[in-house]
């Protein structure tokens, strides 16, 4: 094989994994990690209490300034979700639909969208965080919620006191989760089920510690 075959089979093997699109999560260090549960711990019990499963990231705001298409991985063991770039508004929101849209496979029409926020942050002398205007921010708390259909539902939420990192989990879609706690006439009451598990997450969550005064972090170190 001359050199200039050599070239053409490189490139063709490299292509394909630079036509990917630019993952939206990344891996936070175990060290990093473990200080972040440690110090978000009653928020993450009380985020992740419904969900089958769930890590700590940090999000590639980078991404989505660039207005393309980017994927998300929630767990490893899974294949990338491909979202494409709708359009990204002045209030920091980036809007779009999923690749593989089964609703679009068959119509032809993206009805199935989403939306990830973005909220900027500032630090302070002290190593607080503070919400400040999107062009004084040094960084950005990240939000949005995944429904796939067919799939289970994966939800992005910054963790409450060190906001510069985010949770994702996976709720399953057989999971019980009596969403419907203020009723109003006409309503159909909660299954016994419901009730039950509604009642025991709330004998749950009566018993997490109070963080309320807790200082909102920058960064855990």
């Amino acid at each position: 094989m001359n050199v200039i075959s050599i070239c053409v089979v490189v490139f063709l093997w490299i292509a394909p994994e630079c036509a990917r699109s630019q993952e939206l999560l990344e891996d936070v260090d175990p060290a990093r990690e473990q200080a972040l549960q440690e110090y978000n711990a009653a928020f993450l019990k009380d985020q992740t209490y419904f969900a089958a499963r769930y890590r700590i990231v940090k999000v590639n705001v980078d991404a989505l300034f660039q207005e393309r298409n980017i994927a998300i991985t929630p767990f490893s063991d899974m294949k990338p979700i491909g979202l494409v770039f709708d359009r990204l508004s002045r209030e920091t929101f980036w809007h779009g639909f999923y690749e593989n849209d089964p609703i679009y496979a068959v119509t032809g029409n993206r009805l199935l969208s989403f939306t990830i926020s973005m909220v900027a942050y500032g630090v302070d002398e002290s190593g607080a965080a503070v919400r400040v205007a999107q062009d004084q921010g040094s960084f950005f708390a990240v939000s949005a919620i995944f429904d796939v259909l067919g799939d289970s539902k994966y939800v992005l939420r910054p963790l409450k006191f060190s906001p510069k990192y985010s949770v994702i989990y996976e709720i399953r879609r057989d999971a019980v989760i009596p969403v419907r706690i203020d009723t109003t006439p006409g309503d159909h009451p909660l299954s016994d089920e419901e009730q039950a598990v509604f009642d025991e997450y709330l004998e749950f969550a009566e018993a997490l510690p109070d963080d309320t005064n807790k200082k909102v972090l920058g960064d855990v170190w």
